[in-house]
């Protein structure tokens, strides 16, 4: 509810209780046992006395309120900085088991411990799974690189001698005007 419409609302209750404290309080124009049934007329000071008192009554409902959602407000975030702060340390705790069972299980399976941060999987059963893949992949590239002759195990052809980079580019542009290079 907005400011305007909480002052409209006070405003009418304050009138309402002004009607109803009418029979308590002396008409200020009429006369008493008339036979008119009009509205009743008050004094203008008794009025703006009432006035006065439902506009303090207004504001310190006002600040009672505002004091309250603040208290409100300043315990629900030291509630919720103390959940942050259990839901962060539940989380490290978690990546600290993870990590050191990644390098035990790393260890078992003679595994470097550089080798434990290509490890991946939360439970013991997919960590052993992916050490033991990585075992026999480390294994199968150190059989490869004794097992070869040369460089690269003799698997490609030699190379064409080729030309320096001066005669290839002559070589293009003739071929570009349509004659043929000499050998």
């Amino acid at each position: 509810m907005d400011q305007a419409s909480t002052a409209a609302t006070d405003a009418a209750a304050a009138d309402a209780a002004t009607d109803a404290d009418a029979g308590s309080k002396p008409d200020a124009g009429g006369v008493e046992g008339s036979a008119t049934a009009g509205p009743k007329m008050f004094d203008e000071t008794y009025v703006k006395t009432l006035r006065r008192e439902a506009a303090a009554a207004r504001t310190e409902l006002g600040q009672t309120k505002t004091q309250l959602q603040e208290l409100l407000d300043r315990e629900k975030t030291d509630q919720e900085r103390l959940s942050e702060r259990v839901t962060a340390s539940e989380a490290r705790a978690s990546e600290a088991e993870t990590r050191a069972l990644r390098y035990e299980i790393a260890a078992e399976k003679g595994l470097d411990f550089t080798a434990a941060g290509f490890l991946s999987g939360t439970t013991r059963d997919e960590i052993t799974a992916t050490a033991e893949a990585l075992a026999s992949l480390l294994e199968e590239k150190a059989s490869a690189k004794s097992g070869g002759g040369g460089f690269d195990g003799g698997a490609r052809e030699r190379a064409a001698e080729s030309r320096t980079p001066v005669e290839a580019h002559n070589d293009f542009l003739l071929r570009a005007l349509g004659r043929t290079p000499n050998p």
